[in-house]
């Protein structure tokens, strides 16, 4: 099981510094931080926004400029890597209904976690594919692999370039081709997948079969 909420990293008041911030984020190699007032989660500020104000002055000076960017704490922790995704972060606070402070998600801890869940030991095919960023919406691939007959193994993001998107997406071994074609035609760019490559090794298997047959 992943150990998924972090509690350790430093929490900033409105009453902190500018430089405080920026200094934290440079050590910890991190994009924003996250500013909380009494347990309350007040929202975030970006490295990118923080580097371009006065470094002596205080949060609060700012207060104008907070994100409330954050996910519920009753969601399961995988539908974070839509938000990572779409708000362009490493760090993700996590919020309660009255938006108290719960722990934050850390996008390289749960990717390293993922590595060790089961699910990318279990046989299955990958299809790799390449998206604009604005197009990257998890739940919609999901929906479509599951349409289609498919079983969803795991969905990461591989690769960022410019405004594009790699996501590597591992299915179970059953209606892999109807997964594939059904990708294709939602505009998705297939640039890798399994499933071609066995669909063609099946093929070649059988028709070796049946030669050997007839030459019986």
């Amino acid at each position: 099981m992943i150990s998924t909420l972090n509690n350790e990293l430093r929490l900033f008041t409105l009453q902190d510094r500018v430089s405080d911030a920026v200094d934290y984020l440079d050590t910890e190699e991190l994009s924003v931080a996250i500013v909380v007032e009494n347990g309350l989660f007040l929202g975030v500020m970006s490295m990118d926004l923080l580097i371009g104000l006065e470094p002596d002055k205080q949060l609060n000076t700012y207060a104008y400029l907070l994100k409330p960017d954050c996910i519920l704490n009753d969601l399961h922790w995988f539908h974070s890597f839509e938000l990572f995704s779409n708000l362009n972060t490493d760090v993700l606070a996590v919020v309660d209904q009255n938006q108290n402070y719960c722990g934050a998600y850390r996008y390289d801890e749960l990717n390293k976690g993922i590595l060790s869940l089961s699910l990318i030991k279990q046989a299955g095919y990958i299809i790799v594919l390449s998206l604009e960023e604005h197009a990257c919406n998890f739940g919609s691939i999901v929906d479509l692999i599951e349409r289609n007959g498919g079983k969803l193994l795991g969905i990461l993001i591989t690769d960022q370039v410019e405004n594009r998107v790699e996501l590597t997406v591992k299915i179970a071994i059953q209606n892999c081709d109807m997964v594939v074609d059904a990708l294709s035609r939602a505009a998705y760019q297939v640039m890798y997948s399994d499933a071609s490559d066995h669909l063609k090794e099946t093929l070649k298997d059988h028709a070796a079969y049946f030669n050997a047959y007839l030459n019986l």
